[in-house]
Formats: structure tokens, sequence, C-alpha cells
């Protein structure tokens, strides 16, 4: 990450002007204790306000003095950053997960996962009905919940390991961003069952819809925690689909930097700056994460189509004659495991006439979401949306026949199984596209085969990440054309997109990339307009008139915007 300055720099650790205040915070535990800690609040701070508020841990052998008291330029420099607005005014509570004057560390050092339950039911509760977070002195669970996406939680070294142990292992429902630095595992630990670890418990939660924003983590390179917090992280961001390098989580080394206070304190700096935005670490000079939505697409032929918010009721409808849905089934594998032969289900549908008029057809390949299999669509049948809009466009004269394929998007043995437990097989996608479900149409059905320009991919949801991730970043070779409807949080950022595209032969273009969303959309807007913002001006693989970028207002995650997407997206392809 040669981006980062890996110095905080001198000037925030000036006189400030403006200076925030350092409170004592009271509360009891479960067993009767009186804890304290210390809690800064931003200067200027309005109760009637709700601000952002970090949980910040010591490290082992010490208390909650230790960022603030022990090391009062702390306070300097967070007052310094909030004045030259490098960050936005929030509160941050340090609290010390020992007992008073009690640094015993148990066996296992399994202080640090006890913490969880007190972070939890009583800290939490206590900072955040005093002070005006977005909980707005709410702390009832299911409200903790509902503003996850303003917590955070960070330590260093022995914090470093309670933010994993007490934090993201057990509290990750109600914290959305963490920051650990210099450690993970700890003293005689086994890396690989914390890896395990690490990756099941992303998983399960985000089934759960419980994603994290950030997993920033920190060490120098100097740092006795180094190698072994590495080693945890990049294994994890290796094998967890979940975790995805520069999208929702870092490992960021500091050239130098060894176990101290200089390292904690530019990582606390390097976390301030993004944290609780949808800012992420990048170069400067990039381009805002924001797309803008248009309304019109100038299609390649030269003409040009509005976009429609919902797909025309005319279109919906049978239209009394056209092609025609039939169940596939082909050969494949498990790639998500071991390999084993595995017969995978889908649909098709086929313009009329096909088969017998000796034509060639071009290909759409249909992604469905994470709870759906490849009956989604609804394409099984003469009763299905998908073929009456088909239908509709070829009768009209308004597109060009080509065939629609549905294939279920779980590339593993278990692909009937639609819990959101097991949706690991949507990553492994593009080996089955590629090895065995494009083979078999160009095998078995009149299409044009071979040429990535008469071939189209496109979901909705979590196919809408798949026609981004695996369609477009790593199997640009084998289409042209992509739409991605609303398209789910795993999706890679803008400038990830452009770091994949750039891998592929220079020759290769994304002849249309188009994405839309519901700006009522909670699960997707966020995600799915940072995969299209900025984009053009980071690769050339997509030049500005084929990135289409459509909202729509006041839309959900459902089928009125997805069907709405299918409809424009059909009408936008192979001219």
């Amino acid at each position: 990450m040669g981006y980062y300055s890996y110095k905080t720099p001198d000037e925030l650790f000036r006189e400030p002007q403006k200076r925030g205040a350092l409170d004592d915070l009271y509360y009891k535990v479960p067993d009767g204790t009186d804890k304290h800690a210390w809690v800064y609040v931003p200067y200027g701070c309005d109760k009637n306000k709700q601000y952002n508020i970090l949980y910040l841990l010591h490290g082992g052998g010490v208390n909650e003095d230790w960022w603030f008291v022990t090391f009062p330029d702390t306070l300097k420099l967070v007052d310094n950053m909030i004045a030259d607005g490098l960050c936005e005014p929030c509160i941050i509570v340090t609290p010390t997960y020992y007992k008073p004057n009690n640094f015993n560390l148990g066996p296992g050092f399994d202080v640090t996962e006890r913490f969880a339950d007190e972070l939890r039911t009583c800290l939490i509760p206590a900072a955040e009905t005093k002070y005006p977070t977005f909980a707005r002195g709410d702390v009832t669970e299911q409200n903790l919940i509902r503003t996850r996406r303003h917590r955070a939680l960070a330590g260093l070294s022995m914090g470093s390991m309670t933010t994993y142990r007490a934090g993201l292992y057990h509290n990750i429902d109600i914290i959305s961003w963490f920051a650990p630095y210099s450690g993970c595992c700890g003293p005689n630990g086994d890396r690989d069952a914390e890896v395990e670890r690490l990756c099941s418990v992303i998983a399960d939660e985000y089934g759960k819809n419980h994603m994290i924003d950030y997993l920033f983590c920190c060490n120098g390179d100097g740092d006795i925690a180094y190698a072994e917090h590495k080693y945890i992280m990049d294994k994890a961001m290796e094998k967890s689909p979940f975790l995805t390098r520069g999208i929702n989580c870092e490992f960021m080394t500091i050239p130098g930097g060894v176990h101290d206070m200089k390292a904690w304190q530019y990582d606390l700096y390097e976390t301030l700056r993004f944290f609780f935005t949808n800012r992420r670490p990048q170069p400067d000079g990039m381009p805002p994460m924001r797309a803008t939505p248009v309304r019109s697409y100038k299609r390649r032929g030269g003409d040009m189509i509005e976009l429609a918010d919902t797909a025309p009721q005319e279109y919906t409808s049978p239209c009394g004659r056209g092609g025609k849905v039939e169940p596939i089934s082909y050969e494949s594998r498990d790639y998500l495991h071991d390999g084993e032969k595995v017969i995978k289900p889908g649909f098709i549908y086929l313009p009329e006439g096909c088969g017998r008029d000796g034509r060639k057809y071009n290909v759409l390949y249909l992604f469905h979401g994470v709870g759906g299999n490849e009956r989604e669509w609804g394409m099984t049948g003469d009763d299905s949306i998908v073929k009456h809009i088909m239908d509709n466009l070829i009768a009209r004269g308004e597109i060009e026949p080509f065939i629609v394929v549905t294939p279920n998007g779980r590339s593993s043995a278990a692909f009937a199984d639609t819990s959101f437990q097991n949706m690991h097989g949507f990553y492994r996608f593009g080996s089955e596209l590629r090895n065995d479900l494009i083979p078999f149409i160009e095998k078995n059905y009149p299409v044009n085969g071979g040429d990535r320009t008469k071939r189209a991919a496109a979901g909705l949801s979590m196919g809408g990440m798949q026609t981004t991730n695996i369609a477009l970043c790593e199997c640009l070779d084998l289409f042209s054309w992509f739409g991605a409807f609303s398209a789910c949080p795993t999706t890679y950022r803008a400038d990830e997109i452009a770091r994949r595209l750039e891998s592929f032969d220079p020759s290769l273009r994304a002849y249309c990339y188009y994405g839309i969303c519901g700006t009522a959309d909670g699960v997707a807007m966020e995600h799915a307009s940072a995969a299209v913002g900025g984009l053009t001006a980071l690769t050339d693989r997509i030049a500005p008139e084929d990135l289409v970028w459509q909202e729509v207002e006041g839309g959900y995650h459902d089928f009125r915007v997805w069907y709405a997407g299918f409809y424009n997206f059909a009408r936008m392809i192979f001219r």
C-alpha cells in the first residue's frame, strides 16, 4: 500500500486551538465491580447531534490511562485532525479489559475473550446512555444492532487480540468497524485455527446481514507481532470470500515500525481518516466513489434508448407467440471443495424458430441472488416474465433474438442448499462458467461460439456481484456485456475492478457495464454505486460512454428494480 505516508504528520501534534474534553465514565460490571473509562468528547459537542463512537483499547499490563493520560499528545492528534477536517468529530472511549488493579492475564490470555460480555452489556450501554451517539440513548439490543455502522472497536497489542476476540468474534452484530494494531492470535496460539475461526465468524454473520464495513489491521514490519498477524490475515483474505483486500479489509505494514506508540498513533491516525465514511484508504486524487446516474443510453448501433424504472406492463404480459423455456442439466464439478463431479440444473430460453432456422444466436447468462436458485428469475415455463419481455422485444423488432440461460450459481455439491450459510460456492462460479456451462451451451445449442462479443452476463444481488467480480473481473476474455442489478455488499469497488481489468490483454474491452439500484435499497445501494463510481478514470478498459449507472427513485431490493434492469439491459446488448 505505497500510498500511505507511514508517519503521522508532525503538525498534528501542535497545541490545538480547539480542545476536546477528557471525561470520566464509571459503570458496574456483572460481578458488582466498579469500572472506569476515559471518554474523549470533541470540541463543541452538541447534545442534540449524534456522533460516531470508537472504543479504543490499551495493551497488556497497563490500563485505561494509556492512550490519553500516559500519552497526552494523542489528545492533540485527535483535536487537530478534527480541526483540520481530516476526520469527523467523534467520541472515543478508552476502557480497560482488566479488573481494577489486576493485571493477571489468566490461562490462555482468556481475559481478552471474557471482555466480550462486559463490552456489550455494561460499557457500551453506559457510554451510549451518557453521550450523544447514534443510539440516541436507546441501548436495547435491537437498537444497538440497528446503529452498528456508527460504532468501532480498535486496540493495540493485547488490545488487538481483544478487538478480535471480544469484538469481532462476539459482538460483530453491534459493531461494524474494527482496527486491530499489532497482534491477533497471541503467544503459543494456533495460527491456522485462528484463520478458520475468523473466516467462519465472518461467513456466519454475513448470513445474518451483519457485514463488516472494514477490518483495518496494522503492524510495523519490525514488530514482534508482525509475522503472526500478517500470516493470519493474509490467509484469511485468501480463504474467505467475504474479506476482500481494499474493499472491506486491509493489512497495513509500516516499514521500520516496531511495537511502540509511534506506530500505534500512526495506526489511529489512519483509522480516523476513513472510519465511519464511504472513503477507503486510496491514492490522492482518486475520483469520487459515487457515480452520476443517467436516464438514457446510446447503443452501439447509434440510436438512443430511454432507461425505464419499471419494466412496462405491455412487455411483461404474454405476447401471444414467441420462444420457449426448457430445463437443462450439465456436468460440472464441486469447485469449492474436492472437485467431485456434480450434475447441475438450469433453464434456457430459446427464441421462436431456434434450432430450425439455421441461425446462430448470442447468449445472455442470467444469475440469481443469495437465497435463490436457478428458478429465482421465474424462467421455468410459459408464464415467465423474462420470457414475456424477450418475446415482446423480439416481436416488436427492438432487439435481435438471443438465448437466455439461468443456471444455479453455487459451484459446489451442495448447490441445492439456498441458506445464507451456504454461499461460498457463489465465489467459485468462474471456473464452472469457463470449464462447464459455456462449453455445454455451445456444444448443444446453435450459438455464436468462441466469440466474447456474443456473450453477456447479468444478475441480481449476489448475481450482480458475480457479474462484476467474476464475469467482468475474471472472465473478460469470455464476455463483453455486463449487467449488475442491485449488486450485493461483496461486489468489488471501482479501484479493485480497475486493478483486475488491467491484468487482461490490453485489446480486451467491456462493450457495456450497466448498473442499476433503488435509492431505498439499504442492502446494495452503497456497494453497487461504489463499483461504478470513478471507474472510467481508473481504467481505459471501459469507455465513459459504455458505463451506465441508473438509480430508481424509491426502489427497493426487489423485482421491480430487477425486471426493469433486465428490460433495459436486453435492449442495450449485442449491438
